[in-house]
């Protein structure tokens, strides 16, 4: 089932559509609020949730379906002639009806361009195959599907007098990356879950009593500054970046990066195409490693607007072809706060939109 929450008033500016996303969305329609493009345009968001502190701030806000919300948000862009729609979830999904999409003249950017890239990026085993043969510096990392590869991969990794960590082939990456080592207290990783660090036994242990055991890469712990950089590009190449480099309880925000150029060699060889965000780290020499690509806005894209460039702006005066003021850009240091909202609970938004649809 889905509800309409707002009436379409979409008129004759610029459409752009915002499906629900990583801790992104919120952010992405505040950046457009905060551009001179807003006079020119529509804004619609999605969500599977009733999310009133996302949906308010467009113009059309719909509920997706759980099941189908490709198609769903295909016939609604349609109907509410959206003209870019900016995906930051599912993005196989809504990549496997492109066809459909620019058969209707409506733009998609889900990261990259075909079935083929998505696959290389969400699976971080061959991501990490790919950029080694491209001389790409990353993290060397040993593939594991079952208990003993996980303890031999460990102690291949000690004996080079290396801390240890490991992650899931697939997924996002703080979800299940644990930083590994033989004198973390078995308790640790419960009462300070948040500090990512787990007995390598524990681990062991806890790995074995799987059923199935997910594919896991064991690697090296590069225990050096982490570097974010969110980006805009189009089929492979970098229009607009801005790097955030994470400290304890800052993170500087930069117009240029050490890590850049890297960044243009990824977006050539996965063809990212939309806004994305790439992860580093660095070493104990200072040498900078790629550790992911999320074919996605990053959860931290609204720290980037204190560098005074706008990446959701360039991305839609680019392809809407709509003249965007800009100021001059310059570092800043950021600090993340959390703020409340009053919202509205779903009964407020069918009481007064009784529209219902189902899609397959």
């Amino acid at each position: 089932m889905s509800y309409l929450l707002s009436p379409p008033d979409v008129g004759r500016k610029f459409s752009v559509w915002f499906t629900q996303g990583f801790s992104s969305q919120y952010d992405l329609l505040a950046a457009v609020k905060k551009s001179s493009l807003q006079p020119y345009l529509t804004t619609i968001a999605s969500h599977r949730q009733c999310r009133d502190e996302i949906l308010s701030m467009a113009d059309l806000a719909l509920i997706e379906p759980a099941v189908g919300y490709p198609h769903f948000v295909l016939m609604e862009a349609v109907k509410n002639k959206a003209q870019l729609v900016i995906t930051s979830h599912g993005h196989d999904k809504y990549e496997e009806l492109r066809p459909l999409f620019e058969q209707q003249g409506i733009m998609l950017l889900t990261g990259t361009r075909g079935q083929k890239n998505h696959h290389n990026l969400d699976n971080k085993f061959e991501f990490t195959q790919l950029c080694k043969i491209a001389g790409i510096p990353v993290v060397d990392a040993i593939q594991v599907e079952s208990t003993s590869q996980l303890i031999e991969a460990i102690q291949a990794i000690k004996a080079r007098q290396l801390s240890v960590c490991v992650k899931p082939v697939t997924g996002v990456f703080a979800q299940g990356f644990w930083q590994l080592g033989d004198d973390f207290d078995y308790f640790h990783a419960l009462f300070n879950p948040t500090s990512y660090q787990a007995n390598s036994q524990q681990f062991i242990e806890a790995y074995d009593q799987q059923t199935l055991k997910r594919p896991y890469l064991v690697m090296p712990f590069l225990s050096g500054d982490e570097c974010s950089v969110d980006m805009f590009c189009v089929t492979g190449e970098v229009k607009v970046a801005v790097t955030r480099i994470k400290k304890q309880h800052w993170q500087e925000v930069l117009p240029i990066g050490p890590c850049d150029a890297i960044a243009r060699q990824l977006a050539h060889l996965f063809m990212l195409d939309g806004i994305v965000n790439a992860q580093f780290r660095q070493d104990n020499t200072g040498q900078w490693y790629v550790l992911e690509i999320n074919a996605r806005p990053s959860g931290g894209i609204g720290m980037t607007l204190h560098s005074q460039i706008n990446l959701v702006a360039e991305c839609i005066a680019y392809h809407a072809q709509l003249p965007l003021v800009r100021t001059s850009p310059r570092p800043a240091l950021v600090r993340q706060l959390s703020q409340s909202v009053e919202v509205q609970p779903m009964q407020h938004y069918t009481q007064h939109y009784s529209v219902e649809r189902t899609y397959a």
